[in-house]
């Protein structure tokens, strides 16, 4: 009964997730373990068993939640088991749980029954324990009884032989994944999780001890954490001895950002395929050691909306999902139907949400052979809210959460067989299809070395077949290296899973979309890649793990097994801009003082290295080094050359390309004296926070600068911005997309002030609108989108129709300068057909394009000018994949989507879409860092302008520059 009792298969798969704090961890389990025969007699005097009185504690509540009033099921409970109301000495539903109470009372209940495992899986950001409690009968709970059923589950995903070959689990248990309030904020699932637990876990009725011997129950009663603990405690700190139902009460109105999201704010129900936050990549390495056949997702939704359970809309459903997926969510719906009916609650189906992005919790089981489904329930926000269907309290509902928790297990373990067969057949249908289909995807680059490890980790986690490619090839204009390019087939049983993340479609089963309708992973990435048809390349051994990063660079670098090494006595260290650690390392030498320079012109060089090698004299080679190429001297640096060269090879071993030189001249182009080389600024960075910005956008950009970038960027709060002694300590403020009309006129007079003097400000997405409309740095108002026309239409069809023309978010083609400093580093990609070859000198080439991802956001317009627009939309074919309607394609048509603005001596760089987008879109994540380490330096005549006038400004006094 101890929560570590049996699961090294489970740390190890998930050791990533908290590999730092495994030490804490063990201490942390182990020793609750070792207490765990105490615990149940320290309960009876530790606990008081009712609340207080308010003449006692003054911490009552006059509201109750009656006696049985969770009792949905004659559970016929053990009296030695406390209950949550026993156990806490209150009602859940009377207040909120916190997560660390959550986490107190399933720990009891893993010490006090052998019905009930607890399995930790991972770590928050924030420290917080993530867990999995396993329930079923003892029997079932045995080591070697989970290692059955893992293997009969495994089984199932590997189908080598004909369908009616395969085993089909039977004589093992069912195994059902129900997830509960992966937003913080919608708080009714995790707080009836415990009610639940205590009833299967207590039950003496016969009919719920078959249900536990049939049936393995993976009950994650907190999938967020963090949210639930920053809500908890803003709803428990704002409610009185009697609940307040006023919508415009303090209690269901959070301060910003409130508890939906995680730590970083991002919505880890959009996180199943990118897999960016430590929670989901523990989650789906749970999911893939057991594969689940049905996985429940408890969400909610507005206060004056009823209950919905899956199946959604559906024509909005994923074409890769098959058929029978969604009969199966309609047979286990009449369930949740039934049991609904039973307690007298309102519900509906079929008609909200859909079935079509695979990175939410009830769709990513869907292109994995489980059947996913979600559930929506009306929220209180808080403890008691009036709503159009009456006053709505929290216990109402976390009892509706609490049914279908019930009726999820009662319908799954009702259609055990079909739902094993569904899991069987989907595999082994997949497995034919991609046989049938044949080829797959190539990808890979040199441009990134530990980039490529790092997606290649993705594909990994995700349990796809993925194998390095043995002989250099080409096919349709790609070049294939061995040691850089990768291939993964379609003629394996997750070839659902392949085309998921792969593959480009423009052709939509519908033009409405609740979610994203594209996510192609190597365009967020900026990785080439290309459909493989035809006979499979050379190939090595399956990739099943990955080597240690310094390993990986070393095995790139052509040295397998060679200690790093610095060259001696370097003139220089050029440092190769495009790896993605070279920010971070940017950062920490401008912080500790060094001077580093970037190389605005190319030029060619006798180097040593790369460092990371084994090098002598003989290793050094003429290369040609691009604009964008970070130039750190020796001389005259803080500390000594030894220190130096120790740090450059640390920061190898993290996956950065740097060479040695030994002069300042340069063979062609510049030397490393040149005034070409401009020196970067220490970033002072403030993110604009609070009311009005977008928490997701905010929260994206917060961790790319803070974790990639390691800028350490200060979150000020918008409401003291209009103070510019607390601007003016900053050298570059972002604003994130949102919606700032509410904002103050001495916020934007600050602002302005701010920028006029020096500052340089970046706008993302909407953020743009209101610069646009101040005029500021030559920024305009975008043409309007077209109208949707006057002809009379039928009413029924307003939403449809309306709801087509919104840009959900697509990936689109850009056209780039790829000379221009806001894009060095950035990896365009080509079309098909064309030459893999690129000049050093980094002359634009019309081949190229990159791959960008839009939303909903209106286009900016801008002043004409030459150089200002780095970045613009394809003019031809540019939707790339996904849905879009023809109107949005005529408002964006080669619309700036990077512009950089000179405003007095400062400067604006807007962004038209988020660069940062879920924290996956890890390419165009690239201009970001590049608009804050080189938008300072770029050539004051390049920038736009709000004068027409050509800038002359103090160009002089500033070398030539406008900054």
């Amino acid at each position: 009964m101890a929560y570590f009792r049996s699961m090294p298969h489970l740390l190890l798969s998930v050791s990533f997730a908290f590999r730092r704090n495994a030490v804490l961890l063990l201490f942390l389990l182990v020793g609750g373990a070792t207490a765990a025969p105490e615990l149940r007699a320290q309960q009876a005097w530790t606990l008081p068993q009712a609340a207080p009185s308010p003449e006692e504690a003054g911490t009552a509540y006059r509201d109750t939640v009656p006696e049985g009033y969770y009792r949905l099921r004659p559970v016929d409970p053990n009296p030695e088991l406390l209950s949550p109301e026993a156990y806490f000495g209150f009602a859940p539903g009377q207040i909120h749980l916190s997560h660390d109470q959550l986490l107190a009372y399933f720990r009891y209940l893993d010490a006090a029954s052998d019905r009930v495992r607890l399995m930790p899986y991972g770590r928050s950001w924030e420290q917080r324990i993530l867990l999995v409690a396993l329930i079923s009968a003892p029997a079932n709970l045995s080591d070697a009884a989970l290692a059955r059923t893992r293997e009969a589950q495994q089984a199932l995903t590997r189908p080598a032989a004909p369908a009616s070959a395969l085993p089909d689990g039977q004589g093992t248990p069912l195994v059902l994944y129900q997830g509960c309030s992966v937003h913080g904020n919608e708080a009714s699932g995790a707080n009836a999780a415990v009610q639940y637990a205590w009833q299967l876990v207590s039950s003496r009725n016969a009919d719920v001890e078959a249900l536990l011997e049939g049936n393995l129950i993976l009950l994650d009663p907190a999938l967020n954490p963090d949210g639930i603990q920053r809500f908890a405690g803003w709803v428990n700190m704002h409610r009185g001895l009697d609940p307040d139902p006023g919508a415009d009460a303090r209690e269901h109105n959070e301060s910003w950002p409130g508890g939906r999201t995680n730590h970083y704010w991002f919505d880890l129900n959009r996180d199943w395929l990118p897999l960016t936050q430590p929670e989901s990549r523990g989650r789906v390495a749970l999911f893939y050691d057991w594969m689940p056949q049905v996985v429940t997702d408890h969400h909610e939704m507005g206060r004056n909306s009823s209950f919905f359970f899956q199946p959604g809309i559906p024509s909005r459903t994923n074409p890769l999902t098959p058929a029978r997926n969604q009969e199966l969510t309609a047979e286990l719906g009449r369930f949740h139907a039934r049991a609904l009916d039973a307690i007298g609650s309102t519900y509906y189906s079929r008609e909200s949400f859909d079935d079509f992005y695979y990175g939410k919790g009830s769709t990513f089981p869907d292109v994995n052979g489980s059947v996913g489904i979600l559930f929506e329930q009306a929220s209180a926000r808080g403890h008691r809210q009036q709503g159009s269907n009456g006053s709505l309290d929290f216990a109402f509902a976390i009892r509706n959460q609490l049914a279908t928790l019930w009726s999820t297990l009662e319908g799954a373990n009702a259609l055990s067989g079909e739902l094993r067969a569904h899991t069987r057949r989907f595999f082994s249908e997949g497995l034919q299809a991609g046989r049938e289909q044949s080829g797959g995807y190539a990808f890979g680059s040199s441009a990134d070395p530990a980039r490529d490890r790092a997606f290649l980790e993705r594909l990994i986690a995700h349990r796809l077949e993925v194998y390095p490619i043995q002989s250099k090839t080409e096919t349709n204009g790609m070049l294939l290296e061995p040691g850089a390019s990768w291939y993964v087939p379609r003629a394996q049983a997750r070839s659902r899973m392949v085309d998921a993340l792969f593959a480009r479609t423009r052709s939509m089963p519908d033009s409405l979309f609740y979610d994203v309708s594209a996510w192609t992973l190597p365009l967020a990435w900026g990785l080439p890649a290309v459909a493989w048809t035809g006979k499979a390349p050379d190939t090595g051994s399956v990739m099943r793990k990955l080597p240690a990063l310094a390993d990986w660079m070393n095995m790139q670098n052509g040295q397998p097994g060679q200690q790093a090494h610095a060259p001696d006595a370097a003139y220089a260290y050029l440092i190769h801009w495009p790896d993605q650690a070279a920010p971070a390392l940017a950062s920490e030498l401008l912080r500790d003082d060094h001077v580093l320079k970037v190389a605005t012109k190319g030029f060619r060089q006798k180097a040593f290295g790369p460092i990371g090698t084994k090098q002598s004299d003989a290793d050094a080679r003429e290369m040609d080094f691009r604009p964008g190429t970070l130039v750190l001297r020796t001389a005259r640096q803080p500390g000594q050359p030894e220190q130096l060269a120790r740090r450059m090879q640390q920061a190898a071993a993290q996956g950065l390309r740097i060479w040695g030189v030994q002069s300042g001249q340069s063979l062609e182009g510049i030397d490393l004296g040149s005034p070409s080389l401009e020196a970067l600024q220490t970033p002072s960075v403030a993110i604009l926070v609070g009311p009005g910005a977008n928490a997701y956008d905010a929260g994206s950009i917060w961790q790319e600068l803070d974790l990639a970038g390691q800028v350490r960027p200060t979150l000020l709060p918008l409401e003291d911005a209009d103070a510019r002694r607390r601007l003016d300590r900053f050298n570059t403020i972002i604003l994130p997309h949102g919606y700032y009309g509410s904002a103050p006129d001495r916020f934007w007079e600050a602002l302005e002030q701010w920028v006029r003097e020096g500052g340089h400000l970046i706008a993302v997405r909407n953020a743009t609108s209101y610069l646009a409309q101040r005029g500021w740095a030559g920024l305009q108002k975008a043409k309007e989108a077209p109208e949707a026309g006057t002809a009379p239409l039928p009413y029924a069809e307003a939403d449809r129709r309306n709801g087509a023309r919104y840009l959900g978010g697509a990936i689109f083609r850009a056209r780039g300068d790829w000379t221009h400093p806001l894009l060095y580093g950035f990896s365009p990609l080509r079309p098909a057909g064309t030459s893999t070859a690129q000049a050093p000198s980094g002359e634009p080439d019309p081949t190229q394009h990159a791959a960008v991802f839009l939303q909903s956001s209106a286009p900016f317009g801008i002043k004409p000018h030459a150089y200002a627009a780095p970045l613009r939309l394809a003019p031809e074919d540019p939707l790339l994949s996904g849905y879009a309607h023809p109107g949005s394609l005529d408002q964006w048509a080669e619309a700036p989507l990077l512009y950089a603005g000179r405003m007095g001596r400062g400067q604006i760089t807007a962004f038209a879409f988020s660069p940062t987008f879920r924290a996956f879109w890890r390419n165009t994540a690239r201009l970001l860092h590049n608009a804050v380490f080189f938008g300072p330096v770029l050539d004051g005549n390049s920038l736009g302008s709000e004068e027409d006038a050509h800038y002359n400004g103090d160009a002089q006094e500033h070398g030539g520059h406008g900054h």
